[in-house]
């Protein structure tokens, strides 16, 4: 009997180790993909109008911080509180990071608090001069062309399998 408790027990936490890492593999695919879209759309962006890529880079540095945000987010909530990640639902909505949670965060991890506070810098800079003409120029020319609906089709088409991707269970 004693052994069979040990036996279950080894593999439970075997099962909940695999199935963290499976977990982390999988955000992290998650997390580059976001940014390869990011430089995809930036570089399709710039290409194509060179003029912007001041205020394209800048709104692409702004997405890249918050998806290492989220992703150190995700590192700590795996290793520490598993239960606060929403795995039922899509990858995009598994987590929650309200502004208290941010701040819960930046308090205990050093780590969350620099990304943070990088977040925080690039959101204080204020609208770019160039903002809504590269806004303007995105709606008419980027999005209907057909590179840009290529390159999103296949950023969609990866992380839809990605979504489709189970890990074990405890």
């Amino acid at each position: 009997m004693k052994y069979w408790i040990l036996s279950v027990a080894i593999s439970f936490f075997a099962s909940s180790a695999l199935g963290n890492e499976c977990l982390h593999q999988k955000y992290k695919k998650y997390a580059d993909l976001q940014t390869q879209w990011q430089h995809d759309y930036s570089n399709l962006m710039v290409a194509n109008h060179p003029e912007l890529k001041e205020v394209t880079y800048r709104y692409r540095d702004t997405q890249l911080a918050l998806i290492e945000q989220r992703f150190i987010a995700f590192t700590i909530y795996v290793a520490d509180a598993p239960e606060k990640i929403q795995t039922e639902k899509p990858l995009h909505q598994w987590l929650v990071l309200n502004p208290s949670i941010k701040n819960e965060l930046s308090l205990q991890y050093p780590k969350f608090k620099i990304s943070d506070d990088k977040v925080e810098l690039y959101n204080s800079l204020g609208d770019h001069k160039d903002g809504d003409k590269a806004r303007e120029v995105f709606r008419s020319e980027v999005a209907p062309s057909q590179e840009f609906s290529r390159l999103l089709s296949r950023f969609n088409s990866n992380v839809s399998v990605l979504n489709d991707t189970s890990c074990p269970t405890t």
